[in-house]
């Protein structure tokens, strides 16, 4: 290829061939001149319309320098034409035709698919025997990333040293890549005084077309979970291969280290986690793998900017996750958040969710001890100055109606203490949470505080869709039907019916799972 012409020859003879680009290109003007109030100007090399009436600014370079600005310029005539020439936003397109790729194909790729505007590219070759050996092909994005994230999938197996812990890391990775994971992080959490302990493997989200993943198999009898059913085949398929493996999920690497009080003492890491070394330390690592990067059914610690669409979104979804079981408070927080994006503001919201969608767990280990830090909980604040600044706190409240007969009570939900056990096992304890809190007139419910000695806090219900504020009554904390919690505690004796669930309970696996009988 010979690149000798100059950019203005180049520019020229592609106006008179604007065929080569698509059929039906007509040509309205060279070097169109656009300029605005902003002080913004600039000349569009070649101002064409298609063949359906769109407008296109074609920008044409020929040399990796200067094919650098291309996305700048393509950028800012679109939008000039609709700024100062009032066009609509689907009026208007850009090509970008250059003799160079190299430093261009990048940033093309990324702007042909996120931008507003519909941008293309075509690779011109100006030949031996310029004009008339110049031939224009179209350049074809490269393909979009695989993106890196943890799924909700891992797997855990017991260790009983460093060496055994490097052997089965090694073992289960050339596993997991036979089956298509190929991204993962493993936390070693080992007692403080010996090295007796567990490797919880973290599995990545695989690509949905690599051939190496198990396909779905109903004759097995397992049950899938609805996200990342692949990731979690995976985990099957290599944990055949260890007797001792165990197929888990993020939330259970938190609880087992709490259990048996573990620390952790190693990072493995393998993939792309790998190479984010110089990105994240290892104890950020280990925070992911616990929180699966906030795929966790159980906690959500989050934050994100409403400005930031996609992280927003993801934001949005991973609250929705960690709510499942729990239509309340799903509603009225999708709501308010649903305000705070319409606010059309940059604000930082900031969310705390605790859901372990399972009251009567909440009750056999927390009564008598630390309730509180094991009952629902949401606690969030927009992070914002002056008035635009807010505070939300969801809890656990009380409607005040007796409870006459408490196991009766718990039995319009769990019938025996068996029926209890299943439910946890089955993880369909969610399921039938809702029904065990309604029948001891339990629901969730969300307050908002407002910045301001003066302003009092408001209760968030929904009527009808619509998000409703209910002011606090004579004492501004205070709501017709809800009372703590713990009022509910000293108005009924839940110490029995707790004792009895209790000694049904049979620890095993570190006090992470219990056989449940009786």
């Amino acid at each position: 290829m010979s690149t000798k012409q100059t950019e203005l020859a180049i520019q020229n003879a592609l106006a008179d061939r604007l065929g080569a680009i698509e059929p039906g290109m007509r040509l309205i003007k060279e070097n169109y001149h656009l300029q605005n109030s902003a002080g913004t100007r600039g000349f569009v090399d070649i101002l064409a319309r298609d063949r359906h009436g769109i407008f296109v600014p074609i920008e044409v370079k020929k040399s990796d320098n200067t094919a650098r600005e291309a996305i700048h310029e393509v950028l800012k005539y679109c939008e000039l034409l609709r700024r100062e020439r009032g066009m609509r936003v689907d009026q208007v397109r850009a090509v970008i035709a250059s003799t160079d790729w190299k430093e261009l194909i990048v940033p093309f790729s990324e702007i042909s698919r996120s931008s507003v505007y519909p941008i293309t590219g075509v690779k011109i070759d100006v030949g031996s025997d310029f004009p008339a050996s110049m031939t224009v092909e179209p350049v074809t994005p490269l393909p979009v990333p695989n993106e890196r994230d943890l799924s909700v999938a891992a797997i855990r197996m017991p260790i009983v040293n460093r060496s055994d812990a490097d052997e089965k890391w090694d073992s289960l990775t050339r596993s997991l890549v036979k089956v298509g994971i190929e991204d993962l992080i493993g936390v070693l959490a080992v007692r403080p005084h010996d090295e007796t302990g567990i490797l919880h493997v973290a599995l990545g989200v695989a690509d949905a077309n690599d051939p190496r993943l198990p396909d779905s198999d109903e004759d097995e009898g397992l049950e899938e979970p609805e996200l990342h059913a692949a990731e979690y085949r995976a985990a099957c398929a290599a944990g055949f291969e260890h007797p001792e493996a165990e197929v888990t999920v993020p939330e259970k690497l938190t609880r087992y280290m709490q259990t048996n009080s573990l620390e952790v003492a190693h990072v493995y890491r393998a993939g792309s986690f790998e190479e984010w070394r110089d990105l994240i330390d290892d104890s950020e690592a280990a925070a992911m793998a616990q929180h699966a990067a906030g795929w966790n059914q159980v906690l959500l610690r989050s934050s994100a900017n409403t400005s930031h669409s996609l992280a927003w979104g993801r934001f949005r979804a991973r609250i929705d996750y960690v709510l499942e079981g729990n239509p309340d408070w799903t509603q009225v927080l999708s709501l308010w958040l649903d305000e705070v994006e319409q606010q059309g503001k940059s604000l930082d919201v900031v969310l705390q969710v605790y859901n372990p969608a399972d009251f009567l767990t909440s009750l056999i280990h927390g009564f008598g001890g630390d309730l509180r830090s094991l009952v629902p909980e949401i606690s969030g604040a927009v992070d914002a100055t002056g008035d635009e600044g807010k505070l939300i706190h969801g809890l656990l409240t009380w409607d005040g109606r007796p409870i006459n007969d408490l196991w009766q009570a718990i039995h319009i939900a769990y019938p025996t203490v068996t029926h209890w056990g299943m439910a946890r096992a089955l993880v369909g304890a969610y399921e039938t949470d809702m029904d065990l809190l309604r029948s001891l007139g339990l629901k969730y419910s969300l307050f908002e505080f407002l910045p301001g000695d003066s302003a009092l806090p408001s209760q968030l219900i929904v009527e009808e869709g619509n998000l409703r504020r209910i002011p606090g009554g004579a004492d501004g904390v205070s709501w017709p039907g809800v009372r703590p919690l713990q009022e509910l505690l000293q108005h009924v004796d839940f110490g029995p019916v707790v004792e009895s669930f209790r000694q049904c309970m049979t620890p095993v696996d570190g006090g992470d799972q219990w056989i449940v009988s009786g």
